[in-house]
């Protein structure tokens, strides 16, 4: 991260206005004598002057010794109003705005210290929990003493839930339920209030309270979308002090940018291991979670089904009715299985599923539930009827998934060739074994 520096200007904001006449008379000692002559001589004959309106008959040595007198006085008057005054308020002045600098240095000191530290936080967040534990810190520094909270939208859900909250003072309780009714979310930039009672309040602040309250909201945003807020709150009357104010918006701005890149990330993973047409695993992921189960002991059970005539389907009633169908089976595929099982789009109209601690028997009995799930969850469809075979396999076979899937396929195979619609086990690498006894009768087709 890199901060650009921002130009020198204290020299020149150091006397506000530019130079006064006092500077120019405090340059050179001889004007200074000068001036003081000036003044010596306005005084003497001033203080004459005075002298023979109000004391006519006094003069001589005596009149010289009253001028003499009023000399210093007048002297040091003048010097004190004239010079020394403001020359002190401009000396004063320098100091109170050299003081307000370095509490602004201070202040932005602080606020990049605080932005390191939450962003050296949040770098090492790989999921959205993670982002919200850090948040609940940061919002105990960024609010110290003050209830705080962040409010967060999953997804295209615009509904707000509480995911953080102060861990020092706890959550400031704002109601809003969605991110279009928070008039910050709305705006997309951080909104203080002073008081809850005020004309242009936020109306989510009323009635809060017995007392009135004041608040700093800063939006939290993704790809530009505002999908949630920063709220802190504070008595009223309290100064909505800057720091304060620019920790929570940078709070919400470095909060929203990790959320955003875990989610691209997800997005992205999700993609990768997916089939876009059914949302099942594709084959990379199976392949992924089959090396997985290697350290797993046990067999593991491998269904390989494949939809019956489906070229004739396609041609029958066209390709929006396979992909349906497609798609249909993928949900019976879910609802037939375990959490644990995972189904896969293989390829076309082939899925593998894959069942850890399964062995083939029991797989063939997923696979008979699987059968008899399709035909009773499409006499309820506008889908025209059809059906699936399966080849049923272990990993007792080989110790590499296309080996497994290799047997799996002889079996089905052996199914098709026994008149489709059923399920079959392999008994034995390159071999299959009688298909099982199937209760419900083969499906007729009407392109059988």
């Amino acid at each position: 991260m890199q901060f650009r520096r921002r130009p020198n200007s204290t020299s020149r904001r150091l006397t506000p206005g530019g130079s006064t006449w006092g500077d120019h008379l405090l340059q050179s000692p001889t004007r200074v004598l000068s001036a003081m002559l000036v003044v010596a001589v306005v005084v003497q004959l001033s203080s004459d002057a005075l002298r023979r309106v109000f004391v006519p008959d006094l003069g001589g040595l005596a009149g010289v010794a009253i001028g003499l007198l009023w000399l210093p006085l007048l002297l040091g008057v003048l010097l004190w109003k004239l010079v020394i005054e403001p020359l002190r308020k401009e000396h004063q002045a320098r100091i109170d705005q050299l003081r307000r600098q370095r509490e602004e240095l201070s202040s932005e000191a602080e606020r990049l210290d605080f932005d390191a530290r939450l962003l050296q936080a949040l770098e090492m967040s790989d999921d959205e929990q993670y982002v919200f534990d850090v948040a609940e810190r940061a919002l105990a520094i960024a609010a110290p003493g003050r209830p705080a909270e962040l409010l967060l939208a999953d997804g295209d859900d615009p509904t707000l839930r509480r995911v953080a909250t102060s861990t020092e003072a706890g959550a400031a309780g704002c109601p809003v339920a969605r991110t279009g009714d928070c008039p910050a979310a709305r705006q997309g930039r951080t909104l203080v209030f002073e008081s809850s009672e005020d004309l242009a309040a936020c109306p989510k602040l009323r009635n809060r309270g017995t007392e009135p309250i004041a608040a700093t909201c800063a939006p939290v945003s993704v790809m530009g979308r505002s999908i949630g807020v920063v709220h802190a709150t504070r008595p009223a009357g309290e100064p909505a002090v800057r720091p304060r104010t620019d920790r929570l918006s940078s709070l919400a701005t470095r909060a929203g940018a990790r959320i955003e890149l875990i989610r691209a990330l997800a997005d992205s993973h999700h993609l990768a291991a997916t089939d876009h047409q059914t949302g099942l695993a594709n084959r990379r992921t199976l392949e992924m979670r089959y090396q997985e189960l290697q350290d797993v002991p046990g067999p593991h059970g491998v269904l390989l089904c494949d939809l019956d005539h489906f070229k004739q389907l396609n041609d029958t009633h066209g390709h929006e009715v396979g992909d349906e169908a497609i798609a249909w089976f993928g949900d019976v595929l879910r609802r037939a299985c375990r959490p644990e099982d995972l189904v896969t789009r293989f390829g076309g109209e082939e899925f593998v599923v894959l069942l850890p601690e399964c062995d083939r028997t029991r797989a063939a009995e997923v696979a008979e539930r699987i059968r008899r799930l399709l035909a009773e969850s499409l006499q309820a469809s506008p889908l025209p009827r059809f059906s699936v075979s399966i080849g049923a396999a272990d990993t007792d076979l080989g110790d590499r998934l296309s080996t497994v899937v290799r047997a799996a396929d002889t079996a089905l195979y052996e199914a098709k060739r026994l008149g489709r619609d059923r399920v079959v086990v392999s008994a034995s690498q390159g071999e299959t074994g009688p298909p099982l006894d199937l209760d419900l009768p083969t499906l007729a087709t009407p392109w059988d």
